[in-house]
């Protein structure tokens, strides 16, 4: 499964790059939205984009209505990174009518990362299944 990670903060991308790596997941970095949607045109088949909320060129919630608008992105899962004091109850809701698959905590934890990709990807392991069940 292939992964885009879009993040500007390189220590964020490569932490996330190391632990997917680990999972067996070919992973993509972006550092900022032109980098991102550049790496969607020209490598086929990514499954899911992990995304920063915050980004220097645009926000999320812009950059996921770019991305929505070519009809190869509409199955794309997009899971956002959010900060605890982001208004994120009403980004949720526009979220949700973007696409939005899953919402991610920071700091981020390796069982919460993994968990939300493993879900939406349809792989959940049964480590995960249990400590949810």
């Amino acid at each position: 499964m292939k992964i885009l990670i879009v993040d500007q903060s390189i220590n964020t991308r490569e932490k996330l790059n190391d632990l997917l790596n680990n999972e067996g997941y070919e992973v993509y970095l972006a550092q900022n939205v032109t980098d991102a949607l550049s790496t969607l045109k020209k490598v086929k088949d990514i499954s899911v984009v992990l995304s920063d909320l915050t980004m220097p060129e645009m926000d999320a919630m812009t950059f996921i209505k770019i991305v929505r608008k070519n009809s190869k992105n509409k199955d794309l899962s997009i899971l956002i990174q959010f900060c605890a004091n982001e208004c994120i109850k009403e980004l949720k809701e526009s979220g949700k009518d973007l696409g939005v698959t899953a919402w991610i905590p920071k700091p981020l934890k390796k069982e919460a990362l993994l968990g939300a990709v493993e879900k939406v990807i349809g792989r959940l392991t049964n480590n995960y299944a249990r400590k949810t069940a």
